[in-house]
């Protein structure tokens, strides 16, 4: 096979809808509508973006990349599209993910999504300004890379997808330019709105590299939809905790939540310890698992982790080993929190559904809630279990009240059931659909 070579001229430009949460992951829909007198000779759609994109052509799935460069270019996909093309007016359609984190192969790159249309050899339509872009309000959560090993995934609630997003009528919503750094919120599913360049020409042509060996796309690809119902019930105990209302409310910094497990008898228990941030974890004040807790050098200045993403090579094994006393057991969590993460879950191997007590306090009357505090001044580092958190100025953290962010993993406490519909039966009271990102 030949090597590629970009097209010349090259006139597309690097796009993006500004978001006012930079922290988090993105998930942005494209739309582009163009038409054609006669059926072309050649048609061929040069496409990238960072970390990836779906491309359908008049709402058929065609394409999906780009495969990961190890540089600070993305590789340039080139896609046949003449087999999906029709005389009159066409549409253009492309969700683009952003993971705002390094992932297995993918370096932590700006956000950005480029693309020129080329037809008989002749651009005709390019990634500009004219485009027009969705950011759906149906990812719920922020998908995380849960540990070291495991897959990102991303959280959906599917009755607020933008369902048949890359052919509705985009004349009639409500079209607004988006300005830097801010979008009008709450944004409904419906709006689409000008996304903005963020690169000049000249530096986004030096992003752009042809990919190597791509292939050729020569059909469209076809799912099946197969409805199913069925049922779910929690059989493991779990346990989860974040501190979103304290950091929004005090920023970024170390914070600490204390809570009490009641045991019938002395025992080990194995547990699933999920969490994206730096922690230390003590039970009874013996120091059972810590995941990226950096020493301080002497004479050094305290810095938290900040807004840093963990890396791969940062994330401790999930698996530990909890020694549990007869009675009551302190559990105390100190995490470097940022404006960004999902918390802590922790999920039972063998521990069946409420057998295990968590109370705030060693009381059997008390709470089912953590004690939570923050930010300390002492980094995380050089923090020990000495520190009694009701004495500080504590927010009570109801579990009932707080349902676990990371529902990925929250969903391994449960054992489900499902039963397939028959055909004609699938209706549009999905709950939530947990997808494996497969970018």
């Amino acid at each position: 096979m030949t090597n590629l070579t970009l097209p010349d001229p090259i006139v597309g430009q690097w796009i993006w809808l500004p978001e006012t949460n930079l922290n988090q992951e993105s998930h942005q829909f494209y739309r582009r509508d163009f038409s054609i007198d006669e059926m072309p000779g050649r048609a061929e759609m040069w496409i990238t973006a960072r970390t990836a994109f779906h491309l359908f052509i008049n709402g058929q799935h065609c394409a999906s990349g780009p495969t990961a460069n190890p540089g600070e270019n993305s590789y340039v996909y080139c896609v046949n599209i003449n087999y999906l093309l029709q005389v009159g007016n066409n549409q253009i359609a492309v969700q683009v993910f952003n993971a705002n984190a390094p992932l297995n192969g993918f370096r932590q790159k700006h956000s950005g999504f480029w693309a020129q249309l080329q037809i008989n050899d002749q651009p005709l339509v390019w990634s500009d300004e004219n485009w027009k872009c969705l950011v759906a309000d149906c990812y719920v959560a922020p998908g995380i890379i849960q540990a070291q090993g495991a897959t990102s995934v991303e959280i959906i609630d599917f009755r607020r997808f933008p369902h048949n997003w890359q052919q509705m009528e985009l004349s009639g919503g409500h079209h607004v330019a988006a300005s830097a750094g801010e979008r009008p919120e709450p944004a409904p599913k419906t709006i689409w709105y000008r996304p903005a360049l963020f690169l000049s020409e000249e530096k986004g042509r030096k992003l752009l590299e042809p990919a190597p060996n791509p292939n050729d796309i020569i059909e469209s690809c076809a799912w099946d939809k197969i409805p199913y119902t069925g049922s779910c019930r929690q059989v493991r105990q779990l346990l989860w905790l974040n501190f979103t209302a304290l950091c929004k409310k005090s920023g970024p910094g170390i914070y600490v939540a204390e809570t009490y497990l009641h045991s019938d008898q002395d025992c080990q228990q194995s547990v699933e310890c999920f969490c994206d941030r730096p922690y230390k974890f003590f039970l009874n004040d013996n120091l059972v698992a810590e995941q990226a807790v950096v020493p301080i050098p002497v004479h050094a200045p305290a810095q938290n982790y900040g807004e840093r993403r963990l890396n791969m090579d940062e994330y401790r094994p999930t698996t530990v080993d909890l020694s549990l006393r007869k009675g009551w057991n302190r559990v105390l969590w100190a995490q470097d929190c940022a404006s960004h993460g999902a918390g802590m879950t922790i999920v039972w191997a063998d521990a069946p559904n409420g057998t295990v007590k968590i109370r705030r306090q060693p009381l059997e009357k008390s709470s089912e809630a953590w004690s939570q505090a923050g930010p300390l001044k002492t980094p995380l580092s050089l923090f020990f279990p000495n520190i009694e958190v009701e004495r500080l100025d504590f927010l009570e953290f109801l579990l009932e009240n707080n349902p676990a962010w990371d529902l990925s993993v929250a969903l391994l406490a449960y054992n489900f059931s499902a039963h397939k519909q028959p055909p004609g039966r699938m209706t549009s009271d999905s709950s939530v659909v947990l997808l494996d990102k497969n970018f």
